[in-house]
């Protein structure tokens, strides 16, 4: 999350001889920086195309649009990295001020998405009100807000207006929204793990609104969120280190091995839409129909009903015009 090696923690200023502040912190491999960003474009196309073709429920078009977030955050922070590393050498300042906020932020709608896989899951699976299920995710984007706002805010003020490699616990302001925001989308990844752990096993073991021929692929999809939100987890923990050691653990090789390739790997499971997203379509197809065959034959009912009584009273008026004519001769 710090955008900058500790080093003497002053401005940068104009010297006879240029600064180089990617070789400073470390970023060292062009081609790496170049490998990433056409990963990271391949899979925005496959995201889109998803997005265009393939999904079918408001739920699975919200997830890409949120991923598409995710690919060009990194699309553009790797092209400004590697533009860096093979154009200015990293001396132009602002340059590198803002690929490391781009790059610091960037993970963020992958903390969302789970949120939102995991909410959706338990709604499908215990027949959530629509009501209920907009209030739970309203309080979700909210607190994304909340929490998102604060990183954002501790990234661009520490990246854009404190002394080059100076430490941030110095601003302990700066740290409270730090610590208050990143540990806030940590809470929340932790407990889309929780939830979605909790969806694979009551899926299973216990009845739920989950159609029966669907819950092997519903409950392959939880287990799938789970892995994840692992992957999340370890990227997580491995900021949260280098958020707290600024001066340690700044290899790049070991940033893209456990701060970068988590994402990826997560990514992974939305290139094909079959892999993941299409069982939330095929559950929510699959309960709509049977609302809709419930619907039908409530109306069928009611229509034989109204029909039996309809029947009922013109048998009702037959027989009393036959005993009027008795009634009549009596007299």
């Amino acid at each position: 999350m710090n955008s900058a090696a500790t080093t003497n923690g002053t401005y940068p200023r104009a010297t006879s001889t240029s600064i180089n502040y990617a070789h400073l912190v470390q970023w060292q491999s062009s081609t790496a920086a170049f490998i990433f960003t056409a990963l990271a474009a391949l899979i925005t196309v496959c995201i889109t195309r998803n997005l265009i073709q393939k999904a079918k429920s408001k739920h699975s078009k919200m997830i890409y649009i949120y991923l598409l977030f995710w690919c060009i955050f990194r699309v553009t922070a790797f092209s400004l990295r590697a533009f860096i590393l093979t154009h200015d050498n990293g001396e132009n300042y602002k340059t590198y001020q803002w690929t490391s906020i781009i790059a610091s932020l960037g993970f963020m709608p992958l903390a969302e998405v789970l949120a939102f896989c995991a909410l959706k899951s338990l709604a499908l699976m215990y027949g959530f009100s629509n009501q209920k299920l907009h209030r739970l995710d309203l309080a979700i984007k909210l607190c994304f807000l909340v929490f998102g706002g604060l990183l954002t805010a501790f990234v661009v003020d520490y990246t854009m207006n404190k002394p080059f490699g100076s430490d941030p616990k110095g601003y302990a302001g700066l740290v409270v929204c730090r610590e208050i925001g990143f540990n806030g989308l940590m809470l929340i990844t932790l407990t889309a793990l929780v939830v979605s752990f909790g969806n694979m096993r009551q899926s299973v073991i216990s009845r739920t609104q989950i159609p029966p021929h669907l819950v092997t692929a519903f409950t392959r999809m939880n287990g799938m969120v789970c892995v994840q939100a692992v992957l999340m987890v370890v990227k997580l923990v491995y900021t949260t280190y280098r958020n707290w050691n600024p001066s340690q653990g700044r290899s790049e090789v070991l940033w893209y091995a456990i701060g970068m390739a988590p994402e990826f790997v997560f990514m992974l499971w939305y290139v094909r839409h079959d892999t993941l997203l299409s069982v939330f379509d095929e559950v929510e197809a699959a309960l709509d129909e049977t609302d809709k065959i419930a619907s039908d034959g409530l109306k069928l009912e009611e229509a034989n009903a109204l029909s039996e009584g309809s029947d009922e009273f013109l048998i009702n008026r037959g027989e009393q015009s036959l005993k009027r004519p008795d009634s009549q001769s009596s007299k």
